[in-house]
């Protein structure tokens, strides 16, 4: 697991003109999004669709909960992060804690254009905005250290 804790980091990198926009996506957007990740995760040797190993997370209700980028003109969905933000409450503190995950780049369109970087940029601002202190994911270093995640371990404990 890596956390990046918003003191630590201070990079962020705003998209120039002619890119597209990072969007939130919406319930329509469902099948878009399994159809990308699946296809993106099939490449790493995940053979499970994503729909069946994380059914929580992959429904109409909680699209709203994933940023997308599109391809200009045809609308296509290029890139996709799911970004869930929690707020926790014990002996009168309060912690905003949110997870990434799902984040998936269309293999053959959308690689080697920066659109990991601008969604993951987007989310992450998106995320600060709101209050959030502590951001959790699963994933390889070299993708996520970039962004100021440090290893945490295996398990979290959180005390307030």
């Amino acid at each position: 697991m890596w956390v990046l804790f918003f003191k630590r980091c201070s990079r962020f990198f705003f998209a120039g003109a002619g890119r597209s926009e990072v969007e939130r996506l919406g319930p329509d957007d469902l099948e878009d999004v399994l159809d990308l990740v699946t296809m993106a995760f099939a490449e790493h040797g995940e053979s499970t669709p994503r729909q069946v190993m994380k059914p929580h997370v992959y429904r109409r209700d909680r699209m709203h909960e994933h940023f997308g980028i599109r391809q200009s003109g045809t609308g296509r969905l290029l890139a996709v992060a799911g970004v869930t933000l929690r707020t926790f409450v014990a002996d009168g503190s309060t912690l905003k804690a949110a997870g990434i995950g799902g984040v998936a780049v269309h293999p053959r369109l959308g690689r080697n254009q920066g659109l990991m970087t601008q969604l993951m940029d987007h989310a992450i601002a998106d995320l600060r905005k709101q209050g959030c202190s502590l951001v959790m994911l699963s994933g390889l270093r070299q993708r996520y250290g970039y962004f100021g995640f440090e290893k945490a371990g295996q398990s979290i404990s959180l005390t307030l």
